[in-house]
């Protein structure tokens, strides 16, 4: 495998009723079975798939994680994208964090990496 796959959001706060669009990036030397659990709490109001760069043959969304699978999947740069939104009467203060390995992590033909990058949102006022 290539470098570890790396989480980033597109903000890290958000007011209640927004959202923040989540992207996981790995790159393959070759080609490999992959599957990503990423658990963040507490849950969200709602999470929903976005895109994925490859075929999957399991892909489950609750309010508390994403679960994407695939068998040969080809070498070069796999993204999973996808959409987390806090509920209209989410507490301001509130802090939305993405859990640590081994909870949140990559399996890549077997070997699980951690997740580096982005791991938390904190619910701001949406007055300013």
């Amino acid at each position: 495998p290539g470098p570890g796959p790396t989480r980033s959001l597109n903000t890290t706060q958000v007011e209640p009723g927004g959202t923040v669009e989540v992207t996981v990036t790995a790159a393959l030397d070759s080609v490999a079975d992959v599957s990503l659990a990423d658990k963040w709490s507490p849950d969200f109001d709602s999470t929903e798939l976005v895109d994925v760069s490859f075929s999957t043959n399991l892909e489950l969304v609750t309010g508390g994680d994403v679960i994407v699978q695939g068998d040969d999947v080809a070498a070069g740069e796999l993204t999973i994208v996808y959409r987390v939104s806090v509920s209209d009467s989410a507490t301001v203060g509130t802090t939305y964090e993405w859990s640590e390995f081994p909870d949140s992590a990559m399996r890549i033909n077997g070997t699980d990496f951690g997740i580096i990058g982005d791991d938390t949102v904190e619910v701001v006022s949406n007055s300013g």
